[in-house]
């Protein structure tokens, strides 16, 4: 299955669904300072991708990252996570969507919501059963 169209779209999610929800906020200058290795021990292909060579991109990457943290929160009740085990990707018109494990993405959803500016990223995950 696509990783959008298992992520995408949500109309409602029955209360006794809903398994846990996760905030995060982060500081996006620190993003500027990881190397290579580092970036790829946290973000997929995919998310490194997005958007590089932007001046933006450190938001971006602190955005995803508060993401994965907010996931990870979200779900603590269920399965214990790492940031490298959880996408953060982007729809076609921007959205961002969340890509969990496979052992996980077939029972469990995550909605989330990302902000930032070029000082501060923040998320906020909402963790259902399917």
């Amino acid at each position: 299955m696509n990783p959008i169209d298992a992520a995408l779209p949500v109309t409602h999610i029955p209360s006794s669904e809903i398994v846990g929800v996760g905030i995060d906020c982060e500081a996006c200058p620190r993003f500027l300072e990881l190397n290579e290795t580092e970036l790829a021990r946290i973000y997929s292909s995919r998310e490194r991708d997005h958007e590089k060579g932007s001046v933006r991109h450190h938001e971006h990457l602190a955005g995803k990252f508060a993401a994965k943290e907010a996931v990870i929160k979200a779900l603590s009740a269920i399965a214990p996570l790492e940031p490298a085990s959880i996408e953060i990707l982007n729809d076609p018109r921007g959205r961002p969507f969340v890509v969990l494990p496979p052992e996980l993405g077939l029972h469990y959803g995550v909605l989330v919501s990302v902000s930032h500016t070029s000082d501060i990223a923040m998320a906020c995950a909402l963790a259902f059963k399917k």
